[in-house]
């Protein structure tokens, strides 16, 4: 056997028992998900890899499923991972499981790419922002996983800020290169051996502040995952072994204290934290609702729309009726449910860089929630969309009388 032969054998063995192993959550293809089994973080779960995986595969045992798995690693090696999420694509579309792990199963893609090319980041403009950008994600920690990130000049300030424009392609949405300061967040927890504070410290020679919050947030995501039984898939890459190791530093989570980190992080972090505590929450609570939304309640004043933002954006991942997500907010109070609601459009939009699942969201909202409902796309829009002409044209897909709310939230989004 070629030396080709033999690691394009080892390949698809280490595939395919990550495939093996991950069955459990994709095989829960009903379309609905308790809350404390899917951590979603806007994005159906994170993952990393535990213990030695098996010698051997029973290849009578590999189904279809995981076959079509191990291909779409093949075709990102052959073709790019760009043909490799298209194929995706068409998977999700006709099989609700592939739906539910698409940003898990793009995320290794991204991881995978990067490997591939030797931990070379300029893959990223390869990327295409599908299932909630897990591919974007996913470069950027197979990146700062890699042995190019390894020196200390990787992460000097210079280089950290000057990366992500570095490696997003000409001229696209302000988005494409915000999800790389989110994944950069992941990245960094992963080069730090899991330890959140480090990789926040690291975020802040981000210049920008809109990039260096993203940056944040991927942090406390990737914290809150490493924290709870999220969804996982195993590829034999550079990033899960990483991962593996920082598994060894305690991520910034008490089982016993469902606010914690967000108190004793810098005040500067905290906002973050709150979006994505919710993911800790709805565990250490064991799915209960009533339970969940009171710790939210109980955040500090000046975080509570935080934390609610994080229940709409989680709620969009727990449940796929989007009458139940829509009935959650429901039940936050007044003051605060415009953040609940902004947290699942902001997910539904991110899912596939299309407007119809959010729309669709906002038709269900009820009384003068919806508004604000429609307002909430226009905003996500305004950076996800190169020109206000694309945005009035989407907006048009509103309900009779609410496509102004929509514009305007896109005109009146702050910039920067």
């Amino acid at each position: 056997m070629s030396v080709t032969s033999k690691v394009l054998t080892a390949l698809l063995i280490a595939l395919v028992v990550g495939i093996l192993i991950a069955r459990r959550t994709l095989d829960r293809d009903g379309g609905s998900r308790a809350p404390a089994e899917a951590g979603h973080a806007g994005h159906a779960g994170h993952f990393g890899q535990q213990g030695a995986a098996p010698v051997g595969v029973d290849w009578t045992r590999v189904t279809d499923r995981d076959l079509d798995i191990a291909e779409l690693f093949v075709i990102a090696r052959r073709q790019g991972v760009g043909q490799a999420l298209l194929r995706l694509e068409t998977l999700a579309a006709g099989d609700t499981a592939f739906d539910n792990m698409g940003h898990v199963i793009a995320h290794a893609l991204g991881r995978f790419a990067v490997a591939q090319r030797d931990g070379d980041p300029a893959v990223y403009a390869g990327c295409r922002e599908v299932f909630q950008a897990g591919c974007n994600h996913g470069v950027m920690e197979g990146y700062f996983a890699s042995p190019r990130a390894a020196a200390e000049d990787a992460v000097a300030a210079r280089a950290l800020d000057s990366l992500c424009a570095s490696i997003t392609r000409p001229g696209a949405a302000r988005l494409v290169s915000l999800e790389c300061a989110h994944g950069m967040g992941h990245g960094l927890v992963t080069r730090h051996q899991g330890n959140a504070r480090q990789a926040l410290e690291a975020c802040d020679h981000l210049t920008q502040r809109d990039a260096r919050e993203e940056c944040h947030d991927g942090v406390f995501m990737e914290n809150a995952v490493r924290g709870t039984t999220s969804a996982d898939m195993r590829v034999g890459d550079a990033a899960v072994q990483a991962g593996a190791a920082s598994r060894e530093a305690k991520p910034l989570v008490k089982r016993d204290d469902p606010t914690y980190p967000c108190g004793d992080v810098a005040p500067p972090y905290r906002a973050s934290c709150w979006k994505y505590q919710p993911i800790i929450i709805v565990e250490a609570v064991r799915g209960d609702e009533g339970r969940t939304l009171d710790t939210c309640a109980r955040a500090p004043d000046g975080f509570q729309d935080e934390c609610y933002f994080g229940i709409g954006k989680q709620g969009s991942g727990w449940w796929a009726d989007q009458r139940r997500v829509a009935g959650l907010c429901a039940r936050v109070p007044s003051t605060h449910m415009a953040s609940c609601i902004a947290g699942a459009v902001e997910s539904y939009l991110d899912e596939m860089w299309t407007v119809d699942r959010a729309m669709a969201f906002c038709r269900v909202v009820e009384g003068a929630a919806k508004a604000g409902c429609y307002q909430a796309i226009g905003a996500r829009l305004a950076i996800m969309r190169t020109d206000f002409r694309t945005i009035e044209s989407e907006c048009g897909h509103a309900e009779t009388g609410f496509a102004a709310a929509c514009a305007a939230g896109a005109r009146d989004r702050p910039r920067g």
